[in-house]
């Protein structure tokens, strides 16, 4: 990372009431990059995301985009240029696709106008079905709608937190190019994986989380040099 320049969680640990699940995590993530975090179901990678996103408090550590402490809370956070695209994807499935957009615009139709070219660009399937309702989507449009309506906040970091999962292997080779499109045009990628192999053929640098900490960091050479690494935590 250049200066302070990216989001960065430093010595981070955060849970639930007495329960601890993120302990001293360190993560970086540069500008037009894509990092992904690594681990089984359980490691603690959806605890992660609500704390960048600032629905979950550390109990000690911090979060800061640009060497700024991010905000405590969700909505500020995002209006400093984070958004997130949940697990489970977290569309509105009575809302249209291009309501569905316009959530992640702000309800700013403006913005909306300068994104949705953008977004029907990388997801041409979901220009056609403009006003369909989404919950009549197929799994794999209702994700690439999800990653559409996060685009539509004209974000610096997008954190997605499995994005991959229950879908087809096409329509995730469609998502990944999509996801590659997005470090390209500036945007940084926060992937939360469990599917080691495929996230490790697209990012930058990847981190190893397992029981809340991190276990491994470095690019997918030095990774998967690791068998040992791979067979214990990695899918």
């Amino acid at each position: 990372m250049t200066g302070d320049r990216g989001l960065r969680l430093s010595s981070v640990s955060a849970g639930y009431t007495a329960h601890l699940v993120l302990r001293d995590v360190d993560i970086e993530l540069s500008d037009a990059q894509i990092c992904a975090v690594l681990g089984r179901n359980g490691a603690g990678k959806s605890t992660l995301a609500r704390v960048v996103m600032g629905e979950l408090r550390p109990r000690a550590g911090t979060r800061t985009l640009d060497g700024i402490d991010l905000p405590r809370q969700s909505w500020r956070t995002a209006r400093r240029g984070i958004a997130m695209v949940p697990e489970g994807r977290g569309t509105v499935p009575e809302l249209t696709v291009a309501e569905n957009l316009l959530l992640g615009a702000g309800c700013s139709r403006r913005r909306l106008r300068a994104q949705e070219a953008a977004v029907f660009d990388r997801f041409a399937g979901l220009a056609a079905r403009r006003g369909q309702v989404a919950g009549t989507l197929s799994g794999g449009e209702q994700q690439m709608l999800a990653i559409g309506r996060a685009m539509a906040a004209s974000p610096r970091v997008i954190v997605m937190d499995e994005p991959t999962l229950g879908l087809a292997p096409k329509v995730i080779t469609e998502l990944w190019a999509a996801i590659e499109e997005l470090r390209s045009s500036g945007v940084s990628i926060l992937l939360l994986e469990q599917n080691s192999e495929r996230a490790l053929d697209i990012a930058d640098f990847a981190y190893v989380l397992n029981q809340g900490r991190i276990v491994a960091a470095g690019d997918r050479a030095e990774l998967a040099r690791s068998d040992e690494l791979r067979a214990a935590f990695l899918n």
